[in-house]
């Protein structure tokens, strides 16, 4: 049986489902993160949007946006704690959901705590 490790365990999960997605029901997302809990894995935070079909949104792009200010230093600095990576670049929402799909730069000298 899949037993997660701690480090599993104290991983930052953001999990957005749709009410109206008929490709992945609102249904079986609500399975998945019941048995996430179950595993342990309690630092998730599920949103379900009762209007969302199988796509990505603004609406979806912020919720993104916001839990990574959130986690990731980054995200709220006015400085970038990436040298390789221009906080504008880090921080710009995707001029269209197509572009969340297109590769991330690389930062070669990041790090940062969750």
């Amino acid at each position: 049986e899949l037993q997660p490790g701690p480090e599993a365990r104290a991983t930052r999960l953001l999990y957005v489902a749709g009410g109206q997605d008929r490709k992945v029901t609102a249904e079986t997302t609500r399975l998945c993160r019941d048995r996430l809990l179950e595993l342990g894995m309690e630092r998730m935070r599920y949103v379900e949007l009762p209007h969302l079909h199988h796509n990505i949104t603004p609406e979806v792009v912020g919720l993104v946006q916001g839990f990574l200010q959130e986690i990731l230093p980054c995200f709220t600095t006015a400085q970038s704690c990436c040298n390789d990576l221009p906080l504008t670049a880090a921080t710009q929402p995707p001029a269209s959901p197509s572009q969340l799909l297109a590769p991330a730069p690389v930062a070669t000298n990041c790090s940062f705590e969750i």
